[in-house]
């Protein structure tokens, strides 16, 4: 047994198997005990089984326990047809285990704090033979005193018991598996079960898992034995008391059941006549009119409310459906033969070579829509048309949407053939007469909600669910009528399900087709048909043998106990003698002892007092020093104060939480406050409002990052003064590192005469800057009226050499005039962007030329490079020469061409300046450098003004380079 226990018991995941498979193996046959509705038993072996694997194998075994719950619950379930419900069950199988852990790991935690589990010797044993006596007395746990017998079924049972019943009968309860009604009954079940089970099965178990071993293996003859005998003779006395309940169940059940059936049938059968009465109505009249139709069904109408309508609906042939129709207009205006969409919606009927159109309705209100419709335009329909037709009997349809409008229930249309006058279905023989002799049809539009209320009037259907199947309809189409969800039933057999239901089933044939009738019984018909007889046998019974139990348990503890301890108390007798003479012994060698310390004692005493007044000296040396340091520090103290109180600036020292410790005088004088009240006080309140919130995370980075530096830098500081006022300051902070840690000295400057200077400064800089925006204003004017000038006096010139030289004057005049536009419109007088500027020159000579862009296209390549006036004025002269001799000469009798412009700066100042076409060009005989062309001489003089060279290039046109130094200002490039 020990080894067998050791391979069982050796790993974790072993331990967990076994208890798991222990509590499914108990729990199954604990389901036999079962008491309806199903929920409980009156007695749950898993529990004890829990409880003991949880003391046996410890905290660890707690999920065997949540497992074999879990499979347990989950068989209970079985086996749903909708995925959602088989999840759902298993999720609540699921949580359930976790109640029955929680109560086995809390059990266990109760036993093991208040009972003292597992055992443990709480002495020494000296003599072997008293071994197995001493091992019984000295146990804590081993259930062999009346309190721990009694503290053990106290809270291993009722107590733990709690966790379980509540937990479980909670999660039915909320999830609509349990009636509310039903739960305190449930809950008592479960609880008396759990507990039952705790008082019956852990001792049981314990008897051979505990130790000590030689107490529990004596209990199996005691204990073991009667408590097996009388659960047995329990579960018996349970078995027959059951039977005879659920048989008393069964036949109450079946006894409502059949008297439903029965009425449900009676009534089908009253309603089918109906349809009967209006066919003789019709066989005896060879016409009926609407009226004579409503005063023949109204009574029918009220008597069987499941009758949705009754409706006549004659056979029309394709010859008389406009007679028809215009015979029911006197009635309904608007009447035609109508047929469904395949939206749905209701449209004239097509040509067909017979109708069947609804004519009579009633009762007629609420059911206009389908006053018209042809039921042979559907296929279903048409079928039920032809094989009514055929047999000459009631026909009826599957469950199918009715042409009623919106919001009405599904039903069934019930069709009875009415052949022409004088004829009958027995009377006509074959197929092809019936066929032939067809006058129409009477059809009963039947909904089961009201059909099954009052075919059950009078009758109770408390605690029962009904639902009425179609076998016959296709998949979907089953259900006719429900109470409450049911699944469509596979066996129509008598049975009982997994909460000890009970079901009834009865088939009937209606129409030709086959209804099938099921009843069955709720939780409520099980509660409310409850009997307290076998739950009672069997808690009473179980409660004998748990009780058996603990008297047993407690007989033999206490006999165990008494016959130890008079052999304990006897051998301890013994033993007393024995040690006294020992002491006596010891106090003799423990008095020559005690002498020989004292001693040893007086040898330490002198030896201790010599080093004391050894150490007295030390302390007085060290205590002049220490003066001696105090006085130095109070100097440096002194003079570092000194410093501070000189210093020609404000000065204040502060600490790493902002406070104030020092100050000197012109402090005081600069934020007028007096000394004491800036001491102690934080730095933030010479600080103006709007820095304040931001100026502690300045200070915390400073002291997590010391250093001399100026405070502030390229920002403007100002301090806050005690009328309010605030002062611009200059402010220069330096760490300090003192044995009370690191401070910050601060030397504060007023800058304020310093800003009012900068101040008057920048406004003579801004009169400045004003007047030389007006010289530039003044002189671009001069010069346009320079240039105004000279158009006049061309105009009273009659030589075109002269009139032109006059004309290139004035562009030489008008360039000039647009540097000095540009500076006056720049934001700064000392340089100009020149590409900005060389894109408003060529703009404004392309259009003095008259040129179109079509015919002579500029491109413009250029990076922002800035040039002062002394640079600006040669290089917009040169450009003027350089463009317009283009414009002018290089593409004549209308030529296409390009002219192009590049500018750029080197990193190391050299911009080069680039003009060219692709025109016709210089001949080669004419030198640049030496032509008598008063435009290339200006352009040689002007490059030689910049300090620059120009080179010519003739490669398909021309091309003048130019090269001079400039400013380094480079851009983004400007092109067109």
């Amino acid at each position: 047994m020990r080894e067998l226990r050791r391979i069982l018991t050796g790993t974790t995941p072993g331990q967990v198997l076994l208890v798991a498979l222990a509590y499914y193996a108990a729990g199954r046959l604990g389901l036999l005990l079962a008491v309806p509705p199903g929920y409980a038993t009156a007695v749950w072996p898993p529990s004890g089984l829990a409880l003991a694997g949880m003391l046996h194998f410890g905290y660890r075994a707690w999920p065997g326990v949540w497992l074999g719950s879990f499979c347990v619950n989950s068989t209970l379930a079985g086996a749903a047809a909708d995925p959602a419900a088989q999840w759902s069950s298993t999720a609540i199988a699921a949580v359930i285990g976790l109640g029955a852990a929680a109560q086995a790991v809390a059990g266990s935690w109760l036993v093991r704090t208040w009972v003292g589990y597992p055992a443990a010797l709480t002495d020494v044993v000296i003599h072997p033979e008293l071994i197995r006596v001493r091992r019984w007395v000295s146990y804590s746990g081993a259930l062999a005193r009346e309190g721990e017998v009694f503290r053990f079924m106290v809270l291993a049972g009722p107590a733990s018991c709690l966790i379980g019943s509540t937990w479980g009968v909670g999660v039915l309860t909320l999830n609509g598996l349990m009636p509310w009604a039903n739960a305190p009954f449930n809950w008592l079940t479960w609880w008396v079960g759990d507990t039952i089970g705790v008082l019956i099965f852990t001792p049981l178990v314990m008897m051979f898992t505990s130790e000590p071993a030689a107490l529990w293996r004596q209990r199996r003859r005691t204990v073991l034995v009667p408590l097996v005998v009388t659960f047995v003779l329990s579960v018996v006395l349970f078995s027959y008391s059951r039977r005879w309940e659920q048989e008393r169940q069964q036949a109450a059940f079946a006894q409502r059941a059949a008297a439903i059936s029965y009425s449900l049938a009676e009534r089908m059968t009253g309603y089918l006549e109906v349809l009967y009465a209006v066919e003789r109505f019709y066989e005896s009249s060879p016409e009926v009119s609407r009226e004579q139709f409503h005063t023949f069904v109204k009574r029918a109408l009220a008597r069987f409310p499941g009758i949705r309508a009754l409706e006549w609906i004659p056979r029309v042939a394709a010859a008389d459906r406009a007679a028809t129709e215009e015979a029911a207009r006197v009635v309904f205006p608007q009447f035609q033969f109508t047929e469904q969409s395949p939206g749905g919606s209701l449209v004239r009927a097509g040509e067909r070579a017979e109708y069947f159109p609804v004519l009579f309705v009633e009762p007629l209100e609420g059911n206009e829509n389908p006053v018209g419709f042809d039921i042979g335009s559907e296929t279903m329909r048409r079928e039920a048309l032809h094989r009514a037709r055929d047999t000459g009997r009631v026909t009826v349809t599957e469950r199918i949407g009715l042409v009623l409008g919106p919001g009405r229930p599904a039903g069934v249309l019930v069709l009875l053939p009415v052949y022409e006058r004088g004829f009958t279905a027995g009377q006509l023989t074959t197929v092809a007469v019936r066929r032939e002799k067809l006058r129409g049809y009477v059809l009963g539009v039947f909904t089961f909600s009201e059909m099954v209320r009052s075919s059950l009037l009078g009758l109770s259907r408390d605690g029962l669910a009904l639902g009425l199947w179609d076998l016959d309809a296709g998949v979907g189409k089953r259900e006719l009528f429900a109470t409450q969800p049911l699944d469509v039933p596979q066996h129509g057999v008598d049975g009982l399900n997994w909460l000890n239901g009970h079901s009834w089933t009865s088939r009937h044939k209606v129409g030709g087709r086959t209804w099938l009738l099921e009843i069955r019984s709720t939780q409520a018909f099980l509660a409310h048909s409850r009997g307290w007889q076998s739950w009672v046998v069997l808690a009473g019974s179980l409660l004998f043998t748990s009780l058996l139990g603990i008297l047993l348990l407690v007989t033999t503890g206490r006999t165990v106990t008494i016959e130890a301890i008079v052999e304990e108390r006897t051998s301890a007798l013994n033993r007393t003698n024995a040690l006294l003479a020992q002491e006596i012994a010891e106090r003799v060698q423990a008095d020559l002892r005690l002498r020989q310390m004292n001693e040893t004692l007086e040898q330490r005493v002198a030896e201790r007092t010599r080093a004391l007044k050894d150490s007295e000296q030390a302390a007085l040396n060290m205590m002049a020093d220490a003066q001696a340091a105090s006085r130095a520090l109070h100097d440096s103290e002194e003079r570092f104060r000194l410093v501070v109180e000189s210093a020609p600036n404000a000065m204040i020292m502060v600490d790493a939480q902002g406070r104030m410790a020092l100050v000197n005088a012109q402090t005081e004088q600069l934020f007028g406050y007096a000394r004491q009240e800036l001491l102690g006080q934080l730095i933030e309140v010479l600080v103006p409002e709007r820095y304040r919130s931001q100026h502690p995370g300045h200070r915390t980075a400073f002291f997590h990052a010391p250093q001399s530096r100026a405070m502030g830098a390229g920002r403007d500081l100002f301090g806050l003064c005690k009328d309010g006022r605030e002062v611009p300051v200059e402010i220069g902070i330096n760490p300090i590192s003192t044995p009370a840690g690191t401070f910050v000295l601060a030397s504060i400057i007023n800058i304020t005469e310093r800003k009012r200077a900068e101040e008057q400064l920048r406004a003579s800089l801004r009169e400045k800057e004003v007047l030389l925006q007006e010289i530039h204003h003044r002189v671009k004017n001069n010069l346009q009226i320079v240039s105004s000038l000279l158009r006049l006096q061309s105009r009273s010139l009659e030589q075109p050499e002269s009139v032109a030289a006059f004309e290139e004057s004035c562009a030489r005049v008008q360039s000039i005039a647009l540097v000095h536009e540009k500076l006056y419109d720049a934001s700064s007088f000392a340089e100009l962007d020149f590409a900005a500027y060389v894109q408003s020159l060529t703009d404004s000579l392309l259009r003095s030329y008259g040129t179109d862009p079509a015919v002579i296209r500029l491109r413009l390549d250029m990076a922002k490079v800035h040039l002062d006036i002394n640079q600006a004025i040669p290089c917009a002269l040169i450009l003027n020469e350089l463009v317009s001799n283009s414009l002018k000469y290089a593409f004549p009798d209308g030529r296409h061409g390009e002219i192009w412009l590049r500018l750029c700066c080197d990193p190391d100042g050299t911009t080069h300046m680039v003009v060219g076409d692709n025109g016709v060009g210089l001949p080669e005989r004419v030198n640049p450098d030496k032509t008598g062309s008063l435009g290339l001489q200006l352009v040689n003089t002007l490059v030689r003004q910049l300090r620059g060279t120009l080179e010519v290039r003739r490669d398909n046109g021309i091309e003048y380079a130019i090269a001079f130094m400039a400013a380094k200002n480079v851009g983004n490039p400007i092109t067109s």
